[in-house]
């Protein structure tokens, strides 16, 4: 807390932030630079102290846009500052925790963070969240025997687009429930 005497006074300006435990200054809520801060104490006479805080700046941060991918795919992460940046190695098994980018392939929707800290002290951080989709679970109707000039349906559920490979003899190849016709030479 920032604190002044004769207690009972108020403090204010820019960064000035009242708690339960007492009056802070908060460096987030200024602008880099000189910030006056104002104590004022209303009695028979009343008077006011300025403050003066250094507000130092802290480092800039780009990092790429969030992503989304299915599970087994990659996504390439990126990110740079203009001072010297980390991303949490320990967590994500980053080979270079330095390097501005690189690809990852969570297993689950992750966070990565770049951290960015000057040679102050002054850090700064932002992140990157990769969601990770599960693969779709494919339900396939049974076996088709075909004899002859006939044509069946076949049907499949469990995802919202499909491609059957090959296609040949398919009425559509990207539907959920295709026309099977085998035509016998004659």
């Amino acid at each position: 807390p920032i604190q002044a005497s004769p207690p009972g006074g108020i403090w204010s300006g820019i960064g000035v932030a009242e708690q339960a435990n007492g009056t802070f200054f908060d460096p987030s809520l200024a602008i880099p630079g000189v910030v006056n801060v104002i104590y004022t104490i209303n009695d028979v006479c009343s008077q006011s102290v300025v403050e003066q805080f250094q507000v130092l700046p802290r480092p800039s941060i780009t990092v790429s846009q969030d992503g989304v991918i299915c599970l087994g795919d990659s996504f390439i992460i990126s990110g740079t500052s203009d001072e010297a940046f980390e991303w949490p190695s320990d967590q994500f098994s980053i080979v270079d925790p330095q390097a501005s980018s690189f690809e990852v392939s969570p297993l689950e929707t992750s966070t990565f963070t770049l951290t960015s800290t000057n040679e102050i002290g002054c850090s700064n951080s932002d992140s990157i969240v990769v969601v990770v989709n599960p693969l779709p679970v494919l339900e396939l109707d049974d076996d088709l025997s075909l004899c002859g000039d006939v044509v069946e349906q076949i049907q499949v559920s469990g995802a919202e687009d499909y491609l059957w490979l090959p296609s040949v003899g398919l009425s559509e190849s990207d539907v959920s429930s295709p026309l099977v016709s085998i035509v016998t030479g004659k």
